[in-house]
């Protein structure tokens, strides 16, 4: 005996909806989830690369804001598209502006290669809603396939100011994931409320057959097992393309998220933090003294050179020790207290600075694109 097919059709409908419900729940905490997501373990790198860096130049009472302003700014010049949408107001927080940071450290960004990298992949298409039309798509194309009206929530845009503007780096990631959860609550809200909505309509599941024999005049002459197969295709159709489209256009829905070795990515964030506080340094040679003797000097003094002497033991600086654990070309200064060719020593290393570019992290942090799987098959 047939059943009634417009019934199993509005149910069939509301199962598979509810499905890539799940699907986005799965794929937002692939990247989101707490602790163990992609999101949180990239600021747990960040995080534990500012410590580091802060605490060797604790000597100087340099504030660890610095160094966390300088993570911002790799994450910034990153290419990874896990945080693009932040670029636009990191570059205002940070910027070219962190050059600036020490008086007498004026260094033209132009000298520096890296900064103007030039984008290996531009992602422009993941702009500031992340998943904010996916809704509104989803509603536009039922309104067009049952000919009924059906409306998305309001959406609320993610806000980049709020984590940009965080006030360190803990705070950074409780406010990424904030604003991430955010655009995944409000789509699975958004899915919720349009399902509720065909379960309390009466004309959606007779408007789809109705669609149905529009579109095949030979409709009514199919068995009954054929009109259901016919009617679930059309949904589905209709739902893979809508879902080809976002996940070409939304880095969480489209790709899975890469599982780098977490260690060496904080080592290099690191490194990167190192790289520009040098660069902000402004390292020169210039003599010291009397008699005067060259001594390399920088925008907090000469912190390169090593201390003690006469009543104390020499003691090479902390921050020389750790720039050469990443292998910063500083090893005449842990082997002579204040080289002759100290204005080369100092060439080299701002060259290191400025010139060694961050490649293994881009492509690292990349993702990798997922294959969809058809809308019939998620669950």
């Amino acid at each position: 005996m047939a059943g009634d097919l417009g019934a199993e059709l509005k149910q069939y409908t509301i199962n598979i909806l509810n499905s890539l419900g799940s699907e986005v729940d799965k794929q937002f905490e692939k990247w989101a989830r707490p602790e163990i997501g992609f999101l949180a373990q990239l600021c747990r790198a960040q995080q534990a690369a500012v410590k580091e860096q802060a605490e060797v130049l604790n000597e100087l009472a340099e504030d660890q804001r610095r160094s966390y302003e300088r993570s911002l700014f790799v994450l910034e010049i990153l290419t990874i598209p896990a945080t693009s949408w932040l670029l636009a107001t990191l570059e205002l927080k940070v910027g070219k502006k962190i050059f600036y940071e020490y008086e007498g450290a004026m260094v033209q960004v132009h000298d520096i290669p890296w900064v103007a990298l030039p984008k290996t992949r531009v992602w422009n298409e993941y702009n500031s809603k992340i998943f904010g039309d996916m809704g509104k798509e989803i509603a536009d194309s039922l309104s067009k396939l049952a000919g009924e009206k059906f409306l998305a929530n309001d959406h609320e845009d993610v806000n980049p100011h709020s984590v940009a503007y965080s006030p360190n780096a803990g705070v950074f990631a409780l406010n990424l994931h904030a604003e991430v959860y955010k655009q995944q609550r409000q789509i699975k809200d958004t899915i919720l409320k349009i399902t509720q909505d065909i379960a309390r309509s009466m004309t959606f599941g007779r408007a789809l057959v109705q669609r149905l024999r529009s579109e095949n005049p030979h409709f009514d002459r199919l068995p009954y097992e054929a009109q259901l197969k016919a009617g679930q295709k059309m949904f589905n159709d209709m739902l893979d393309m809508n879902r080809e489209t976002w996940a070409g256009q939304w880095i969480y829905y489209g790709n899975d998220p890469p599982s780098p070795d977490w260690g060496r990515v904080k080592r290099e964030l690191e490194r990167q933090i190192w790289r520009l506080w040098i660069v902000q340094q402004h390292f020169r040679a210039e003599k010291s003294g009397f008699p005067p003797i060259d001594a390399v000097m920088g925008a907090s003094g000469d912190v390169l050179e090593a201390t003690g002497g006469v009543l104390f033991p020499i003691k090479t600086s902390p921050i020389v020790t750790r720039l050469d654990e990443f292998n910063a070309p500083v090893w005449d200064y842990i082997l002579k207290k204040r080289p002759m060719d100290a204005q080369a020593q100092v060439n080299k290393l701002n060259d290191w600075a400025k010139r060694e570019e961050p490649t293994w992290l881009n492509r690292e942090l990349e993702g990798k694109r997922r294959v969809l799987k058809p809308v019939d098959e998620m669950w």
